[in-house]
C-alpha cells in the first residue's frame, strides 16, 4: 500500500507514524459479541499488550452512523496510545463529496487516517492531491499528523507468500501450527506496514463472514455479522492459542527492537525463493522459511551471527547456510 502522512508540525508527529507501524484490522460488529464500539474499547487493552501501534478499523453501518460511541472508542485509543485508521470506501460519492466525508471523519471523530481502499494508488492524482491540499490546512489547525493510506498493485513472491500462509477463511481453509507461524513470521518482517485481522493473533477459529455495525447497546439493528464469526475470546485461555498469541507478542517486539525490520526501503530487501523455501534479506537480518513438509537446508548469502527467533526448534546453523524443520522459519542476524 501507499502510505503518506499529510504536514504537520514537528512536535505533533507522535501518536501515528505509518512507516514501521503495526496495523490491526478490526471489524466491530464481531469483534466482541455484543458488536458494539464500547464493547470493543473494553479491548483495547489486549491491543496495547500485543504491541500494536494502530487500530483500523472496517467498514459497516456502524461506521457510517457516526454514533458518539466511535468517537469514545477512538478517544480511549488515543488514550492508551494507538493510533486509528478508518477503512472507508468512497466509489459512490462525487468528488467533493470525497473530500468532505474525509475531512469530517478526519475531524469530527477524532481519527488519525483514512485508508482509501478505492481511491487511486499512488499520490500525484488529481483526487489525492484534493485530498491533500484539504487535509494539510485541517492537520496544521489539529496540530497533529493526519495520515492516507491507498493500496498498490504489489507483486512478488513474498508478497504471494504472506496471504497463503495465513488463516484465510480460518476454519474453512485450515493450516498446520507449522504454517500458521511461519505466516506469522513472514508477515511481521514483510516490506510496508503488516496488518493483522483480529484474532488471527491468537489463531482464532472462527470464520471470516462479517459486516461489522458500532450501534449502542439497546440500538443494535439486524446485525449482518454471523454469530459464528463473532471472536471467542475464550479461546485465549486454551494452551494452543496462547501459545500463538505468546508468539505473535514475540514476532511484533523483534520487529520493533530491529530497525532493519521496518525499513520501508525498497533498496534495503532482497528476495530470493526455491522448491519450498523463500529467503528475504532485510539490511543485517534475514528471514528464511521452509515450507516443505520435511526437514531442508538452505544456502544462505552470509555467516549467521545469532539466531535471533525460530519458529520451531531443531535449528541447526552451519557455516554457509541453516537447516530449518519441515514447515518452520528462523529470523538471524548476519
Amino acid at each position: 500500500m501507499t502510505e503518506f502522512t499529510v504536514w504537520a508540525p514537528e512536535s505533533a508527529r507522535v501518536r501515528l507514524r505509518l512507516p514501521g507501524s503495526i496495523r490491526y484490522e478490526l471489524q466491530v460488529g464481531a469483534f466482541t459479541p455484543e458488536g458494539t464500539f464500547d464493547a470493543a474499547t473494553g479491548h483495547l487493552d489486549h491491543l496495547v499488550d500485543l504491541g500494536v501501534d494502530l487500530v483500523d478499523l472496517l467498514p459497516g453501518d456502524g461506521l457510517d452512523s457516526g454514533t458518539p460511541g466511535l468517537r469514545r472508542l477512538v478517544d480511549a485509543a488515543h488514550d492508551k496510545g494507538l493510533g486509528v485508521v478508518l477503512d472507508v470506501a468512497q466509489h459512490r460519492f462525487g468528488r467533493r463529496r470525497i473530500v468532505d466525508s474525509v475531512l469530517r471523519w478526519l475531524r469530527d471523530h477524532h481519527v488519525d487516517g483514512l485508508r482509501l481502499d478505492d481511491a487511486p494508488a499512488a499520490p500525484g492524482g488529481r483526487l489525492l492531491d484534493e485530498l491533500t491540499a484539504a487535509v494539510e490546512p485541517l492537520s496544521a489547525r489539529l496540530g497533529r499528523p493526519l495520515s492516507l493510506i491507498t493500496e498498490p498493485d504489489l507483486n512478488g513472491p513474498a508478497q504471494h507468500a504472506v496471504p497463503a500462509l495465513r488463516t484465510g477463511d480460518r476454519a474453512a481453509q485450515p493450516l498446520s501450527a507449522g504454517l500458521l507461524r511461519v505466516g506469522a513470521t513472514l508477515l511481521m518482517t514483510a516490506l510496508l506496514t503488516p496488518m493483522l485481522f483480529m484474532g488471527e493473533e491468537w489463531a482464532a477459529s472462527t470464520p471470516r463472514q462479517l459486516a461489522a455495525y458500532g450501534w449502542p447497546a439497546g440500538e443494535v439493528p439486524e446485525r449482518q455479522t454471523f454469530p459464528r464469526s463473532w471472536l471467542d475470546w475464550a479461546e485465549l485461555d486454551k494452551p494452543e492459542h496462547r501459545e500463538m498469541y505468546d508468539f505473535y507478542r514475540r514476532l511484533i517486539a523483534l520487529r520493533k527492537s530491529r530497525p532493519d525490520l521496518s525499513d520501508p526501503r525498497l533498496s534495503r530487501i532482497d528476495v530470493r525463493h526455491g522448491d519450498q523455501f523463500l529467503l528475504t534479506r532485510r539490511g543485517e537480518c534475514l528471514v528464511a522459511a521452509n515450507l516443505a513438509g520435511k526437514p531442508q537446508r538452505i544456502n544462505l548469502p552470509g555467516r549467521v551471527r545469532t539466531v535471533l527467533l525460530a519458529t520451531a526448534t531443531g535449528v541447526t546453523v552451519m557455516r554457509d547456510g541453516i537447516e530449518l524443520p519441515p514447515e518452520s522459519a528462523a529470523v538471524v542476524a548476519l
